[in-house]
Parts: C-alpha cells; structure tokens; sequence
C-alpha cells in the first residue's frame, strides 16, 4: 500500500500543470508558461495530430480520419502504426514527466479514435475567445458587451491556424471564426456609434473592410456614420470604393439598398449628426410620403416581414398591371428590411436573358 500511496501522490503532484494552447495565429503551446520548443516535437504529424484533434474540440475523431489527413497515400497497415507512434510521441510532447504506466490526461484512446481531453488544465485561445462572444452577444448592456469583445478581440491575433492554410480540416473552422471575428468588430463599432464615438467606430468598420472588401452592408454602416459625423464627402467616397470593388472584382453594381442610401446622402436626407438616428431616414423615393392605395398590401408585407425576423419564411409574389405600383411597393419593403439589419438580395430579369433561367440567382448572390 505504501507504493499506491506514493503513486498517488505523484500522479497529484503531476496533474497541477497548466497547458495553454493557441490556435488563432501561429500554433504555440506553453506548459505553466513557458514556451514548448521546437526540439520537443519528435515528430512534424504530432504537432498537426494535435491540432486536428483539437479542432474537434473533445469530439472523437475516427482513426481513419486521422489517417486520411496525415497519411492518405500510404500503406493502410503502414499508417496505422505511424498514427499510433505520433500518438505516442504528442503523449509524450505534452506531459514529459508522466510517470510510466500512467495514461494521458489529455490525448485519450476512445473507440472507434482518439479525442482531447478538455479538462480544467487546458486553456485554447479560440475556445476562449468562443466564450467571450456568446457571452457578449447576450450581455445585460453595452458595457459589459464593449468589455467582452475587447477580450475577445484581443486574443485574434490571426486566422485560426494560418500556417496551415491548406489543410482542408482547418477550412470549416477558421471561416467560423474568421465570421465571429468580423461581427465582433461591427457590434464593436455599433457601440461605440451608440456613444457618438463615430471616429473609433467608423475606424473598427474599416478593419472589417481591410480584412473583407466586399462586405456591403458594411458600407453602408460606414456612410452613415460619416453622416452623421456631416462628413459627406467620406460618405461618397466610401460608396466609390465600394463601387470600384464589386466592379473590378466581381463584375456588379451594388444592391438597390446602397444605391438607394447613395442617392439619399447626395439629395441631403439623413439625419444631421446631432439629430436622432432613424434608419427609415434613408428612404429616397419622395413617393413614399403620399403613397396611396396599397396600405392593406403593405401592412401584409410588414407582418410576412416581422415574422421572418422569427425564423419564419415565406415566398410573396406582387402581380398586377404595369404602373400600379408593384415596384414602388417592393421598394418599400426592401427600405424597411434593410433598417431592420435584414439581409437582402435582389436581381431584375431582362427578356433577352429568358434562355438563361438562373441568371437572376446568380445575380442575386454576386450582390451579396
């Protein structure tokens, strides 16, 4: 019994360790803080063993998986045993003063694979910075929201594992992430706009077009904010960079909804900087203040369009007669969703494109 009891009393010892491990960026680990280094890999497939099993963040993944990733061209028997050697070697990578005989806390064998054990001695950058996020996308006010995406920002130092970009098994989560991370510095910008902060806004709407020049109703965010800072030559010019991207780079013009806040910055309408903001404000029709004659129509719009907004969709289709009002209807209904931060797509059929039956969906999606 003595012996147990020692035995014990190392394995407690052992398990009071700290692994921190980063993903977002160049791949590192610290083990209490100090850096692992480069000799302390045996093996080039450990270290990428380790970061596909953590991509799956305590799943299973199948040996087959794993040697499909690593091993696709080898001998099926051959690269079994490589996988258990580089399973080995990573035990022996992140927990070198394991006693013998003892199994891993991290790196466990479960049928029909291998998983990382998430226990309370292991810290991952991403999956931080995914908690940081959902607890600021529920924060009870803007300043515990503005802390939290600070924290999480702070810790994108980069794309989730960026010298690993073709990998195919980094695709799906570093474009999650990468997703998360543009929408945290626009709900940044849209807090500090709140505040009237419109310079650190419209800064934090320009790191998201930095990183993804075409993301329009980005754009759109950014003119309004030079709006209401009455800076209307920002505005435009905002609107010509746009304009320039989408036409050198994909061949379009912008959505209806920016042309629509383009015309109404030139003919004046929004809202000077020190007045309210209402987003039906960038209205541009001067029909619309004595439209008549469809309000049952849409009011019928509005509530197909409120309970979309519930995850409820439906499929609407104006008919009628040339000129009674089906375009200014729809345009409408396009003005409100866009203030409502709806996502919109739009695209015309043209009589001579009749031949081609998806061309207005694919029009519609290079707007987007």
């Amino acid at each position: 019994m003595p012996g147990s009891k020692l035995c014990s009393l190392i394995l407690r010892h052992y398990n009071t360790f700290m692994l921190k491990i980063y993903l977002l960026g160049t791949f590192y680990i610290t083990i209490d803080d100090n850096p692992v280094p480069e000799s302390a890999w045996h093996t080039r497939q450990a270290r990428q063993l380790l970061k596909i099993l953590l991509t799956h963040r305590g799943k299973i993944v199948p040996r087959d998986a794993l040697i499909d990733a690593l091993w696709r061209d080898a001998d099926p028997h051959k690269a079994a045993t490589t996988l258990r050697t580089a399973i080995n070697a990573l035990r022996k990578t992140l927990e070198p003063n394991r006693p013998p005989y003892t199994p891993s806390s991290f790196i466990v064998a479960h049928a029909p694979g291998y998983k990382f054990e998430l226990t309370g001695q292991v810290w991952v950058d991403a999956i931080q910075f995914d908690t940081w996020l959902d607890e600021a996308e529920h924060a009870a006010d803007d300043a515990e929201q503005q802390a939290l995406l600070e924290r999480a920002l702070a810790l994108y130092r980069d794309d989730y594992l960026c010298d690993d970009l073709y990998d195919d098994w980094t695709v799906a989560e570093r474009d999650r992430l990468y997703e998360r991370y543009l929408w945290a510095l626009a709900a940044q910008a849209e807090i500090l706009a709140r505040r009237g902060d419109y310079d650190r806004a419209i800064a934090g709407l320009r790191r998201v077009i930095a990183r993804d020049p075409g993301r329009e109703p980005v754009y759109r965010t950014l003119m309004r904010y030079h709006m209401r800072q009455g800076d209307m030559v920002a505005a435009l010019k905002a609107f010509e960079q746009l304009r320039h991207y989408l036409a050198t780079e994909l061949g379009a013009d912008p959505s209806p909804q920016t042309l629509a806040l383009h015309q109404a910055i030139l003919n004046g309408q929004l809202p000077e900087p020190s007045a309210p903001v209402v987003p039906e404000t960038i209205a541009t029709s001067p029909l619309e203040t004595v439209f008549v004659g469809r309000q049952a129509e849409l009011k019928q719009l509005i509530r197909v369009l409120d309970a979309l907004t519930q995850l409820h969709g439906r499929m609407i289709c104006l008919t009628g007669e040339s000129g009674v009002g089906k375009t200014t209807l729809a345009g409408m209904l396009l003005r409100r969703a866009d203030s409502a931060q709806v996502t919109i797509l739009t695209a015309h059929c043209q009589l001579a494109e009749q031949s081609l039956p998806f061309a207005p969906i694919v029009a519609a999606l290079e707007s987007y």
